[in-house]
């Protein structure tokens, strides 16, 4: 890497709406990916989920957590895709849900397990000129991390409170 993770780890705490960043060590890495695991066993209203990113960050060099409150800004989505068999019948975004009509008694007639696809994002760390690969975690994920990673007492968990995992690799 061409400048030190410590500098990645400064911007980032830099940024509006970040309250902590922590490395994860590779007992938290594990763990998070059982519940990822584990998760994508559920199914949701919307369907299957599916959290790409969340994988694709957990099998990063270094993986990183982020505690947010609501003024973090996320960067541009779409954050997740809405699918029936392999045709996308869905995103969401940061405009909301939108559904693509069109597609959808396509997909319907050809059948297929409906899926909602969690992919990576990239956000901008426009200090440092990079840009490091970022996620959503599931509910499962999300508690976890803030129970056992940033010792949010449970009882004292604000509605305000986000979590996200950042991964990076070397280039």
């Amino acid at each position: 890497m061409n400048f030190p993770l410590n500098k990645i780890i400064d911007h980032l705490r830099s940024l509006n709406g970040v309250l902590l960043v922590k490395k994860l060590d590779d007992q938290h890495i594990g763990k998070l990916r059982e519940l990822e695991k584990e998760y994508m066993m559920i199914k949701t209203r919307l369907g299957v989920p599916v959290n790409e990113g969340m994988l694709r960050c957990l099998y990063m060099q270094y993986v990183l957590a982020l505690l947010t409150n609501s003024h973090f800004k996320w960067p541009k989505g779409p954050y997740a895709l809405i699918y029936i068999g392999n045709i996308l019948v869905g995103e969401i975004d940061e405009n909301g849900i939108r559904i693509f009509k069109s597609k959808i008694s396509k997909a319907s007639k050809l059948g297929g397990i409906r899926r909602v696809v969690f992919p990576s994002l990239k956000l901008e760390l426009s200090s440092l000129g990079i840009s490091v690969t970022m996620a959503s975690p599931s509910p499962p994920s999300h508690e976890y991390i803030l129970k056992n990673i940033f010792k949010v007492d449970a009882g004292n968990v604000s509605k305000d409170l986000g979590t996200a995992l950042i991964g990076i690799d070397d280039p």
